[in-house]
């Protein structure tokens, strides 16, 4: 069915009348999903649960089967709100918000609280709803108490944590973790995505605003790193064959040899059996001073705007011959630095002494800043 010959409203208001047919055709299905579960349906074909049954015979993932009972059942005990949806006053997706709350709750205050609104608010108040004993001291003394980060390396070495924070803590840490990841946003051509990629989405920019929350934007936090100088210069890639040994974090997981070229700009690294000259790799504070003041103290990725948390980086490595002095030098803030190292974009100095920065591809990078002006044809 095609439908490129009708107007946009008439379109729209199909949209509409079809979504509230597929509400009376929920209402039936919820209704005979409460009564299954009521009879013990799933046992007769061997499931445990309904919501076994139900991801089984409709395909349905199990949260969304979940939901189904959850809601089907909550329906049974609130009739004012089964009634409000049946007769189309309100969308599922506001009656699985509602359903949420606990049963004690005034069934008219929920309903007089779900009309009008939208799904996100109404599972705003609902949580809200939910938390109130939290109000209680003692309980909030409990929260407290229960307060906790457990976190451990996983198979590909990434780090993975959950926790508990208490209502305050918590809420700090929300506002904190949101507005930092709001900044960290970008355009959606943000030079720092590879390209052909769009930028990173909001979880990943979370993590992203949580490690520059925790290194105060900078990377003031004390890193070793364990290495042999064969294979901290080695370059091989996916199947070919590595120089020197396994590269691997104190207390951490092993890490690909690009990896540690980047942390070596700015972390100790203890050689085995080795005093490979530190204190000559790292940029001193005289020399920081100096490349702020000849950088203007930002990002020198083209387009980049960032001017704290950055990183001092060697243009040709250390561990490739390169030197710690100025023009061997550039501030990078912590994506573009991920760049210019595992993500394969390359950097140099040019012969007038400013940078020319190149993707994968080899191509270089422009910004409407930098970019050559277009040449125009003379006109009579």
């Amino acid at each position: 069915m095609r439908v490129h010959g009708s107007s946009l409203e008439d379109i729209a208001c199909r949209i509409v009348e079809l979504e509230f047919r597929d509400r009376a055709r929920m209402v039936e299905l919820l209704d005979r999903v409460a009564a299954f579960d009521e009879q013990g349906g799933a046992h007769h074909w061997g499931h445990a649960t309904t919501t076994d049954w139900l991801a089984s015979e409709c395909a349905l993932d199990k949260r969304t089967a979940r939901d189904y009972v959850r809601v089907a059942k909550r329906l049974r005990r609130w009739p004012r709100v089964a009634e409000a949806f049946a007769l189309g006053q309100l969308s599922y997706s506001q009656v699985r918000a509602i359903s949420r709350a606990e049963e004690r709750e005034d069934e008219s205050e929920l309903l007089r609280m779900a009309r009008g609104r939208t799904v996100r608010q109404i599972e705003q108040r609902v949580r809200q709803l939910r938390s109130s004993q939290s109000a209680d001291l003692d309980a909030a003394n409990e929260g407290r108490a229960k307060r906790h980060v457990t976190y451990f390396f996983d198979e590909i070495g990434s780090v993975r944590f959950f926790g508990r924070l208490p209502a305050d803590q918590g809420v700090a840490f929300v506002e904190a973790i949101e507005t930092a990841a709001e900044d960290l946003g970008g355009a959606r051509d943000d030079p720092g995505c590879p390209a052909g990629r769009s930028r990173p989405p909001v979880s990943a920019r979370r993590a992203d605003a949580l490690v520059d929350l925790v290194t105060g934007g900078g990377a003031a936090t004390h890193v070793v790193l364990h290495a042999d100088p064969g294979s901290l210069a080695c370059q091989a890639e996916r199947g070919e064959t590595r120089a020197g040994e396994v590269l691997y974090l104190r207390d951490g997981p092993a890490i690909p040899s690009e990896l540690a070229r980047r942390l070596a700009c700015d972390c100790s690294i203890s050689f085995k059996d080795l005093n490979h000259g530190r204190a000559q790799r790292l940029v001193t504070a005289r020399q920081r001073a100096a490349l702020e003041a000849r950088d203007g103290r930002v990002c020198a990725f083209p387009g980049c705007e960032r001017t704290h948390g950055l990183h001092a980086h060697h243009l040709t490595h250390w561990i490739h011959g390169g030197r710690t002095d100025l023009d061997n030098l550039a501030l990078l803030c912590t994506a573009h630095h991920h760049l210019l190292h595992e993500g394969r974009f390359t950097a140099r100095r040019r012969a007038g002494g400013g940078l020319a920065f190149a993707d994968p591809r080899g191509h270089e990078i422009h910004t409407l800043a930098n970019r050559a002006p277009p040449v125009l044809a003379a006109t009579g």
